[in-house]
């Protein structure tokens, strides 16, 4: 078991199976050194993912799945890219985008199209996938 406090998510301490981190293997643009993630949820909202880091805890990012948003988009991944998340058939892997609000707007969620989260539930690995020639942000009304 592992602990961890979470310090941008209320302050409590969580435990949680070592099995369940996720690996970032080059870590992300700009967070290279956050290697460890964990994923939480809140309480009643499953649908919106905390991407935890376990390196550095106050690196923190709200993921949402892009379906849920009435976003389709289709990604394909590199021969590197699935090498670094060990892709082989069978393999669960799951496509998040990385949501926000800004301080001004708090009825618009904004949400990261161009580099979204790709994780291979199966093998607990992650990348953040850049993508080229796409609208860098879309704004959703929140109801």
């Amino acid at each position: 078991m592992m602990k961890f406090n979470l310090q941008r998510l209320g302050g409590g301490t969580v435990e949680f199976e070592s099995n369940s981190v996720l690996e970032f293997p080059a870590g992300l643009p700009g967070f290279e050194t956050c290697k460890r993630f964990k994923l939480f949820h809140e309480e009643g909202k499953p649908t919106v993912f905390y991407l935890q880091s376990l390196d550095n805890p106050a690196v923190l990012f709200s993921l949402g799945d892009p379906g849920l948003l009435s976003l389709s988009y289709e990604v394909t991944l590199s021969d590197a890219e699935q090498a670094l998340l060990k892709v082989t058939p069978g393999d669960e892997l799951l496509l998040e985008v990385i949501v926000y609000k800004e301080g001004n707007k708090p009825d618009f969620v904004k949400v990261n199209m161009l580099a979204p989260i790709i994780l291979n539930i199966t093998k607990r690995l992650g990348l953040q996938k850049i993508l080229q020639n796409l609208d860098t942000q879309l704004a959703i009304k929140a109801s």
